[in-house]
């Protein structure tokens, strides 16, 4: 599975260290492969959970890399 995720920063000190971010949710989605059976989901349920969970902008998950859902928070 290939996800993106995008935060906007409005500022030039950060609320969170990127790397941090990655970490964090690659935990999340192996956590929820091991105990929610997410083995069905599709993108988009993927994309709308990863949202949710991890307070981002945009969330991008496909299965190659190429063909898959795009979900974003519209302000």
């Amino acid at each position: 599975m290939y996800v993106r995720i995008e935060k906007i920063v409005t500022h030039e000190d950060r609320d969170v260290e990127f790397i941090q971010m990655k970490w964090a949710l690659e935990s999340s989605i192996a956590e929820a492969q091991k105990k929610l059976g997410t083995e069905e989901w599709s993108c988009e349920q993927w994309a709308h959970w990863l949202l949710r969970r991890h307070n981002v902008d945009l969330v991008e998950v496909s299965e190659d890399g190429e063909n898959g859902a795009v979900v974003e928070v519209i302000q």
